[in-house]
């Protein structure tokens, strides 16, 4: 297990993808989405409580065993499309976040 991302390194990781943009979902910039073209694959909200939450598209698998570990989550209102949140990526294996990261964007480039 990798640990040591922190959001600027998943953020730099995200915008590597090819056709990857940043797209504001509130005025204040507090909640973003990664996408390629239309389609998100990533986001990011930095507002309070919670300063920084990072939210992906999982494989139905992954959605199932993801939630054990501490700080993850089923996404609110994106469940039935299986996405998680992940409180705090500094303490989630580095590797498998990178292995969602891409399953994720593959999925919304193929949409």
């Amino acid at each position: 297990m990798t640990l040591g991302m922190n959001y600027i390194d998943v953020m730099k990781y995200c915008l590597s993808f090819p056709d990857a943009e940043r797209t504001l979902i509130t005025p204040s910039g507090n909640e973003f989405a990664l996408t390629v073209g239309p389609h998100p694959f990533v986001y990011f909200e930095t507002g309070a409580p919670i300063q920084w939450q990072f939210t992906l598209r999982v494989t139905p698998e992954r959605f199932d065993e993801l939630p054990d570990p501490p700080k993850v989550r089923q996404a609110k209102h994106r469940e039935e499309d299986h996405w998680i949140t992940i409180e705090r990526v500094e303490n989630f294996d580095g590797d498998l976040l990178k292995e969602l990261i891409a399953w994720s964007y593959q999925r919304a480039q193929s949409a």
